[in-house]
């Protein structure tokens, strides 16, 4: 979760199979890298998890982005 000025400005969900459920960032915040850094801390938490890939899917599009 991302917050600012004690308000959610954003969040992700990481389901235990790896899926990205969630990544949201509220529009007054959006193109400020909130985004990119809930993606680095669900990156981090699969990598200490020992995962080897993320799932995220949006819409008609499926992404699968391998860890490094």
């Amino acid at each position: 979760m991302a917050a600012h000025s004690q308000k959610i400005i954003g969040f992700e969900i990481l389901t235990q199979n790896r899926e990205i459920r969630f990544l949201y960032t509220h529009t007054d915040h959006q193109r400020k890298g909130t985004a990119s850094a809930l993606l680095q801390g669900l990156e981090e938490t699969a990598k200490e998890a020992d995962h080897k890939s993320l799932t995220f899917s949006t819409g008609i599009t499926v992404i699968k982005k391998r860890l490094t």
